[in-house]
Order: structure tokens, then sequence, then C-alpha cells
């Protein structure tokens, strides 16, 4: 059986929350690519607003063999939910216990843990092109939102490199330009999550370019020349 699907695994981010339209989103702009250069004719879409990697890895699990015999081309994008959790204690003291040294440890293990199973589980697929994303910071003047966003981005490029997986560095595009990529970016502080509708969370339109154009990138390093 041919193989020609593009799989879009994530969350909100994925599911594209941010664009003005469908065809802002960055995985629109990614499959159009990937249709161009012969790497895929469909696409199917695996996430959720709120979905932490925990789960994306149940959600996987539920996707018949005959779906990924057919994929072609994989990105990956999971992380952010994991860290918001932990964030939330601070605006939201209900939601939890006060952050502390060993609740960072245990979302980071966990996140480790289900990012593993993930890239075990495509790796078991033998999809020929598997790109993982790293994460971008909507709080970077926040230091301990940027130690953990900088722990959770280690741990996908380590994961990653073990799988033989390209990355896409989703982060360092984002680096140093929140404010004209993420929708509602106000001060980049844990204050702004606060807010109690439109969090500057989401990419906006140029956001959601910016994510394919990095993509896109990786995507001609990997993809053979078109005949």
């Amino acid at each position: 059986m041919k193989r020609n699907l593009y799989i879009a695994l994530g969350d909100s981010i994925t599911a594209g929350y941010g664009a003005p339209h469908p065809h802002a989103t960055f995985v629109y702009q990614v499959s159009q690519f990937a249709h161009e250069q012969g790497l895929a004719d469909h696409t199917m879409i695996i996430a959720q607003n709120g979905w932490t990697s925990g789960d994306l890895w149940k959600a996987v699990n539920v996707i018949g063999e005959a779906i990924w015999n057919q994929t072609n081309m994989i990105t990956l994008m999971t992380g952010g939910n994991d860290l918001r959790r932990l964030l939330r204690r601070f605006y939201l003291p209900v939601s939890g216990p006060v952050i502390t040294p060993s609740v960072i440890d245990r979302v980071s293990a966990e996140f480790t843990y289900n990012m593993d199973l993930l890239c075990n589980f495509i790796h078991k697929r033998n999809v020929p092109y598997v790109i993982v994303t790293t994460v971008y910071n909507p709080i970077p003047h926040f230091p301990i939102a940027v130690a953990a966003f900088d722990r959770l981005n280690t741990v996908i490029r380590m994961l990653a490199e073990d799988y033989r997986f390209t990355v896409s560095d989703v982060f360092a595009g984002f680096q140093n330009r929140e404010h004209q990529l993420i929708e509602g970016y106000r001060n980049g502080k844990f204050e702004d999550l606060a807010l109690p509708f439109r969090r500057p969370i989401h990419p906006n339109h140029a956001g959601h370019a910016r994510i394919a154009e990095v993509i896109k990138k990786s995507l001609r390093g990997m993809a053979p020349p078109l005949p």
C-alpha cells in the first residue's frame, strides 16, 4: 500500500487555534507543501485543545494500523499544555500546590515518559518523514517559564536525536519575535495568562506561517528532489 498520508499530531496549535481561517493554519500550509513535493496527498489531524503529551499518547493508540501503514509523514508538536497546567498554579491557587523543584521534576519526568512513548510508537511504524518541533514560550519574561521551556525543549531534542527524527526549532523561530507571532501578546509575563479570556498562548496568522516555514525548511532538507 502506497504511503501518501500526512498525520499532524499535537494540541490546540496543531488543531488550528489562532489562525484566522482554515487555510492559514500551519498544518494546511505544510500539507500543501507536502503535496507539491510528492510527500503526501492527504492529511489527518490528531489534535485537540488542551491536550497534554499524555492525552496525545492515548489518542494515537486508538488509530488503526491501516492508517499508520499509509503514513508517509508526521509532525509532532506537544508539551506546551504540560507546562501551562503547571504554570496555572501561580494564578489559580486552587489548581494545585505551589510550584516547587520537586513539582517541576515530576512534570518534566511525566512529559519525558509520554514523549518517549510517542516517539517509540512512531519509530516502530517506520514512517519515512518524521518532524518533531520544539515549543515556543508565550511568556518569555517569566524566569520560571524560561527555565521550564528550556528543559522541555532539551527533552524534545534529546529524544528526537535518540530516535533519529528531524527537529524543527519552532522555539528559535519565535524567540524575540513573540510580540509579532502570538495572538494577543502583551507583556510576556505570567500575569498575562491570568486573563479570563484571550490568553496570549496561540500563534496568530503570522505565527502559523512561521511554524509552517520552519517545518518546510526541515522538509526541504529531508525530501529527495522532485524529478
